[in-house]
């Protein structure tokens, strides 16, 4: 797998009369997507970014949009550091680091 994955998925609230024009603006950026939204103000954000640093701008760029109240981080995903063909061995956490 050469491919690094990010994934991260938020919640926001906003006034219910923001929904759509927020959801708009959201998925105005590259790397998110609004796959759910309810009336009440409640949107479910996915972010599925190439980098590191795409995901940190494009969370950056959620937190800066007028409408969001709030965002709550809700699941994230690093492959990263297991890309390519470096592997680690599997450890049961009790060893004695020396």
């Amino acid at each position: 797998m050469d491919e690094e994955i990010f994934i991260s998925s938020l919640i926001a609230h906003v006034a219910p009369s923001d929904v759509t024009a927020v959801k708009d603006r959201i998925e105005q950026l590259l790397y998110a997507e609004v796959p759910l939204a309810d009336a009440q103000g409640k949107l479910i954000i996915v972010i599925d970014a190439p980098s590191t640093k795409a995901q940190i701008k494009t969370l950056d760029a959620l937190r800066d949009l007028p409408g969001i109240q709030s965002l709550i981080p809700v699941y994230q995903h690093d492959e990263a550091a297991f890309c390519g063909t470096q592997t680690r061995p599997l450890s049961s956490g009790w060893e004695d680091p020396q």
